[in-house]
């Protein structure tokens, strides 16, 4: 979804129901590459007084890339006879290869694999938050398949190319949104300003509140309300 609500693109993929695995069973650790917030801040504030490059790649079909550690088996999706004709539900299941999306343990295999292969760019997890990771002149903050990339220019590119070179990759060059945050510069003045305007239309619209009337706030920012008697 872009910042002005138009649809980006459309994605179909086959999602396994991982609601029913079992834990040592079929899958054992998990873990999702999510972001700090205060770290994206920090990360935000430095690139803007350094007047640094803010850029941004997402991964394409992430999950699919790792291989799957655990044997695991699948119901035949309906239709999948039109791509492999005989074969149906009725007469087979299918053996994940691949961390495919649904999986328990999907995410967590994909960091393993990221982490891994950063190492050998020269990229290293920081210790305060395993999802940022840094060397060779840029800090690479990681959010699932979604990496926003921070440093001069020089060594930006140089970054990306390798790391198209591992995945199929779409680079989306200057960031404007990342996890939900809008992202807006002044690089002349060397300011920057993160919210959530399109967000909240979204809200807005969904809710059948995107007309109503605009009325002032007569309340400071930061009150905290607490029930009484």
């Amino acid at each position: 979804m872009h910042t002005d609500n138009t649809i980006a693109r459309y994605k179909a993929r086959v999602v396994v129901r991982g609601f029913e695995q079992q834990y040592g069973i079929d899958y054992w650790e998990t873990f999702a590459s999510v972001v700090r917030y205060d770290t994206l801040r920090a990360l935000l504030a430095k690139a803007a007084v350094k007047d640094l490059e803010i850029d941004q790649m997402d991964v394409n079909t992430a999950f699919l890339n790792p291989n799957c550690e655990e044997e695991i088996y699948m119901q035949v999706p309906d239709y999948f006879e039109l791509v492999m004709p005989g074969i149906t539900k009725h007469t087979h299941y299918l053996q994940i290869l691949k961390s495919l999306y649904g999986l328990k343990q999907a995410p967590r295999a994909w960091f393993q694999l990221v982490k891994k292969e950063f190492a050998k760019l020269g990229l290293y997890p920081s210790s305060f938050n395993p999802n940022l990771f840094i060397g060779r002149g840029i800090y690479l903050l990681l959010f699932v398949d979604d990496m926003l990339i921070i440093g001069d220019r020089k060594p930006v590119d140089d970054i990306k190319r390798e790391i198209n070179k591992l995945w199929k990759c779409e680079d989306l060059k200057a960031a404007s949104t990342f996890v939900g945050f809008q992202i807006e510069r002044d690089r002349k003045n060397r300011t920057l300003k993160i919210h959530q305007s399109a967000y909240i239309l979204r809200l807005l619209d969904r809710l059948g509140m995107a007309n109503s009337n605009l009325q002032d706030l007569l309340i400071l920012v930061g009150t905290v309300l607490r029930s009484t008697d």
